[in-house]
């Protein structure tokens, strides 16, 4: 597995995914937030979604059913840097955001 890390964005690249695409800026916002955040692929995607705090620790764990988009509330979390991982069939996404 290699890991390719880019000031806000981690991509993870496995052997056996077919074409990977990333979280970049652009498809998580607004970040940094208050507590809402909009998630955008690029496609219509079914998998999981998981969102850690910088300890590991799940605070979300949800099921993405043919969605294009998605909104998380992280407001009733405490300020600090929170992963969003996406899990799918063709690849895996790691981003990090900034909640105020």
């Amino acid at each position: 597995m290699k890991k390719y890390i880019i000031p806000s964005l981690l991509l993870v690249l496995f052997p056996e995914c077919a074409s990977p695409f990333l979280l970049d800026k652009n498809s998580i916002f607004p970040n940094p937030t208050e507590g809402m955040v909009t998630v955008d692929f690029s496609e219509v995607q079914t998998g999981k979604l998981l969102v850690t705090d910088i300890t590991g620790k799940v605070i979300l764990d949800r099921l993405v059913n043919a969605e294009k988009s998605l909104t998380l509330d992280l407001s009733a979390n405490r300020s600090g840097l929170y992963v969003i991982k996406c899990i799918f069939s063709d690849a895996t996404l790691t981003a990090r955001v900034l909640l105020k």
